[in-house]
C-alpha cells in the first residue's frame, strides 16, 4: 500500500474566502457553544508518535485533514446560494436525520432559501467525481461535498460512518433471537447473516455487544471449512458439548471458498 502524503489529502477550493459568515455574531459571542475553526489548523492523519516518526516528515509536511466546523470567512454569498442534495447507494439508518440537519443548518443559520432534492440519485462516489470533473472543466463556482454514508463502516480515515451504530444495534436483537431459537431445539444451530461485503464491523461489534455467538465470520479473516481446525469440526464439537451453537457471518465472509464457475477452483481475491 502506498504511503499517504500531505498532497493526497488536499481539498480543492474555489478560491479565497472573503465574505463574513452569517454565524459571525454567534462565533464571536462567549455565550454560545458555536466555535469557529482556524483557517490554518489541521487534524493529523497519523495518530501515534511512532507513526509520525516513521513518516520522516516535519510538522508542516505531515499528512493532515481540514477540521470540520464553521469558519469566520466563507466563499459563497448565502443569500444568492442554491443547494442541491442527493443521496446514493442503499438505504441507511439515520439518512433522514442527516438531510434534515443539512437543511435546517442552511436555512436557519446561513439564510439559504433555495434548497433542492434530486430524485433517483446517482452511482455513489463515481457519480460525484464525474460531476466535480465537469464543474472544473466549465470553471463553475460549484462545490461538490460528499458525506460518508455506509452502515458497513468501511471507509478509511473516519471513526464511524452514520448508520453504523443503528445497524449493529439492530443486529444484536437478531443474535439474541438466534441464540434463543438454537437452545430451544435439540442440537440447534442459529445462523445470523449480517451486511458487510468487504468488512466485518457490524458482525464484530454486534457480537461483542451480545456475547452469544460461538463463531464470528468476517471477510478480513480467512477460514477453513474442513479439517481439524476447520469451522465444521469446531461447530460439531460445540454442539456435542453444549447442545446448540450460534454463528454470526458477515455477507462477504468465506468468499475465497466459493468455487470459480469457469475453473472449478476456489476463487482468489485481492
Amino acid at each position: 500500500m502506498a504511503m499517504t502524503t500531505a498532497a493526497d489529502l488536499v481539498v480543492t477550493t474555489l478560491g479565497p474566502c472573503r465574505l463574513e459568515s452569517p454565524l459571525k455574531s454567534q462565533l464571536e459571542s462567549r455565550q454560545t457553544t458555536v466555535h469557529s475553526v482556524g483557517e490554518t489548523d489541521r487534524v493529523l492523519f497519523h495518530d501515534t508518535v511512532n507513526l509520525i516518526r516513521e513518516s520522516g516528515c516535519d510538522l508542516d509536511s505531515l499528512p493532515s485533514f481540514e477540521p470540520a466546523g464553521p469558519r469566520q470567512k466563507i466563499f459563497f454569498d448565502t443569500a444568492k446560494m442554491r443547494v442541491g442534495i442527493v443521496t446514493c447507494g442503499g438505504l441507511c439508518p439515520g439518512i433522514n436525520n442527516v438531510i434534515r440537519g443539512i437543511v435546517m443548518e442552511l436555512s436557519f443559520h446561513y439564510g439559504v432559501q433555495r434548497i433542492y432534492g434530486f430524485r433517483n440519485g446517482y452511482q455513489g462516489f463515481v457519480g460525484a467525481m464525474k460531476i466535480a470533473a465537469v464543474v472544473a472543466k466549465r470553471d463553475g463556482n460549484i462545490a461538490v461535498v460528499g458525506i460518508p454514508k455506509t452502515i458497513d463502516n468501511d471507509i478509511p480515515s473516519i471513526d464511524q460512518s452514520f448508520g453504523f451504530q443503528s445497524a449493529f444495534g439492530e443486529a444484536t436483537k437478531s443474535i439474541q433471537s438466534a441464540q434463543v431459537e438454537a437452545k430451544a431445539s435439540p442440537n440447534g444451530v442459529g445462523l445470523v447473516k449480517l451486511m458487510g461485503r468487504h468488512s466485518g464491523f457490524i458482525a464484530c461489534y454486534a457480537s461483542l455487544a451480545v456475547p452469544d455467538a460461538n463463531s464470528v465470520l468476517i471477510p478480513e479473516v480467512p477460514f477453513a471449512l474442513d479439517g481439524p481446525n476447520g469451522l465444521l469440526e469446531h461447530l460439531l464439537t460445540r454442539v456435542r458439548k453444549s447442545g446448540h451453537a450460534v454463528i454470526v457471518a458477515a455477507e462477504g465472509a468465506g468468499q475465497e471458498l466459493i468455487a470459480n464457475e469457469a475453473t472449478g477452483q476456489p476463487r482468489s481475491f485481492q
